[in-house]
């Protein structure tokens, strides 16, 4: 819930300064998810039988969730066992948290995957 204040109070702030005429940079932070993300990510660049264009658009909403899971659960055992992992992991991280305000066109690609992977939040996956 903390986090979830933390937002709504954020916005509340943001939509006052920028009502004062301030100019406001607003950021939605990677979070929560970050970490996760980049554990996904970095395993999703070495799977070879991963679905790709128009074979992961035609999937199923389930079928891509269970295909995430599968994966997100094989990335997290790289992380236990391969230290050359989990360095990559972070450091794609801090390159995505970086890289998170620039412009798209600056985007690595592996933020551009946070996109297609999290088009919405977990509760949609759950209730859809």
């Amino acid at each position: 819930m903390s986090e979830f204040r933390s937002t709504l109070l954020g916005n509340f702030i943001r939509k006052i300064l920028t009502a004062a005429g301030c100019d406001v940079k607003s950021i939605n932070y990677l979070g929560d998810w970050g970490i996760q993300f980049a554990i996904l990510a970095a395993h999703w660049q070495t799977l070879k039988d991963r679905p790709r264009g128009r074979q992961w658009s035609m999937m199923s909403t389930r079928s891509k969730v269970e295909f995430l899971t599968r994966s997100y659960v094989d990335a997290n055992s790289k992380m236990e066992s391969s230290a050359n992992f989990k360095e990559r992991v972070h450091k794609l991280y801090r390159e995505m948290e970086t890289l998170y305000v620039a412009p798209a066109s600056e985007q690595c690609e592996s933020l551009k995957l946070y996109v297609v992977f999290i088009p919405r939040t977990p509760w949609e996956y759950i209730h859809q």
